[in-house]
């Protein structure tokens, strides 16, 4: 007979109990003091595919709705001038050798258009050629220029190739670029100045240097229209001011 083996009851089995401190550890308390987020369980937030598919959808959802405002936008504003508002173009030179009103006179030549109500501080050019009209503003002082950003559509800079940019000039385009620009179109004027002839080379590399300097404070730029080059430089000037969109100032978005 084979003696039955007594096996006794272990009493040595160790069971530690789960670490439920009320208080931060020291791993936690220096990761505060470094400014570290609180690490947690990946499981505790473990996504499920239904959880993943509903993220998707919410960010096409988001990424729709964006989309269908902004073109929203561009249809409102583009019902507007086609309501017979004119775009306000305020006209700002940054060099005292640069006529502004002689730079509008270019522009209504190409067009063979003639400019209504002439005056001091605004103008009225016709644009039938692209179904609509441009309200010129010539501010001519650092506040009145300010002014005119608060209702301009356009701000229309004329550059000098002969006479660079003097310290009020670049102080005006820093003050503009803190007060929030409408759409930028830059063109390079005639000189009353009188300067020595420029190879095409050069007078190209002057182009080259002026855009340069607008991209700083305006870095959607990306070119500078020759107004004493051709007719066609004139004429994509207006197409610039006619058929393309105002940007939106954040301020203005604010506002309404």
């Amino acid at each position: 007979m084979v003696a039955q083996q007594h096996h006794h009851r272990p009493t040595l089995k160790q069971s530690n109990k789960s670490f439920k401190s009320k208080h931060a550890s020291k791993g936690s308390l220096k990761d505060a003091q470094k400014g570290k987020a609180p690490r947690s369980s990946p499981k505790l937030h473990s996504t499920t595919s239904h959880d993943s598919a509903q993220l998707r959808l919410n960010r096409r959802n988001a990424a729709k709705q964006a989309q269908s405002a902004k073109r929203q936008s561009t249809v409102d504003s583009r019902r507007l001038f086609n309501s017979g508002a004119p775009r306000i173009v305020a006209v700002v030179s940054l060099t005292s050798d640069i006529n502004p009103k002689s730079c509008v006179e270019q522009l209504a030549s190409v067009l063979r258009e003639n400019i209504e109500g002439e005056g001091e501080t605004t103008s009225k050019l016709n644009a039938s050629r692209f179904r609509t009209s441009l309200q010129f503003l010539f501010p001519n002082t650092f506040y009145s220029i300010l002014d005119a950003l608060l209702i301009a559509d356009y701000v229309l800079l004329v550059l000098s190739p002969s006479v660079e940019v003097d310290e009020r000039g670049e102080t005006l385009m820093r003050t503009m670029q803190s007060v929030g620009m409408p759409s930028v179109v830059a063109v390079a004027g005639e000189s009353t100045q009188e300067t020595t002839p420029k190879t095409p080379k050069e007078h190209k590399e002057i182009l080259k240097s002026l855009l340069s300097f607008t991209q700083y404070f305006v870095p959607s730029l990306t070119r500078v229209y020759d107004l004493s080059s051709s007719p066609s430089e004139v004429l994509n000037t207006i197409r610039a001011l006619c058929e393309s969109t105002p940007a939106e100032v954040k301020w203005r978005v604010g506002c309404t």
